[in-house]
């Protein structure tokens, strides 16, 4: 699937309000018929949907075009761990994952209607009511920050000028 579900958590049913983790993390099963691939994916690492067709062409041992910012899960998994953020949006509200930290993993999310920002560590089940922003080193979230205009000034330039752009998001 390209999103999950919400089933009454936080007060909302469907998938196109909010980013919630039980909209934005979403199980990935790939199977492999009549071969052996001799790539082995691994199920530890976070990725994000700009990592499926990258890892689809991986498998038919096409190369991705360079503009494209999605890593092969068939990577080597230092690689794929090396990689600082992933970023989602749903209308209003986006931000990024922080996956600097083996074991912690951080959720940073702004609500650009209303200027609420939070900040939860998703990797310990926790249900993201509990807004943990005033943990956060004021550096970090300034790098946090910094990194979702940068994403908004590469893609507004992509917008105006695709050919522009080979290296944008990355």
């Amino acid at each position: 699937g390209d999103h999950g579900e919400l089933l009454g958590e936080h007060g909302y049913y469907a998938h196109a309000h909010t980013v919630y983790e039980p909209v934005l993390n979403i199980p990935f099963l790939m199977l492999r018929y009549g071969y052996e691939s001799k790539a082995h994916i691994s199920g530890d690492v976070v990725a994000s949907q700009i990592d499926i067709a990258p890892t689809i062409l991986a498998e038919l041992d096409i190369p991705s075009p360079k503009s494209w910012a999605g890593l092969p899960l068939q990577a080597n998994a230092k690689a794929l761990r090396e990689r600082r953020f992933i970023y989602f949006q749903q209308q209003a509200e986006y931000g990024l994952f922080d996956l600097s930290q083996p074991g912690h993993l951080w959720k940073y999310r702004i609500n650009s209607d209303d200027r609420s920002e939070w900040a939860h560590e998703v990797s310990n089940k926790r249900d993201e009511t509990d807004n943990r922003l005033h943990e956060i080193p004021a550096a970090l979230k300034t790098e946090w920050i910094k990194r979702l205009l940068e994403l908004q000034m590469s893609a507004h330039e992509y917008a105006s000028d695709p050919l522009k752009t080979d290296q944008a998001l990355h």
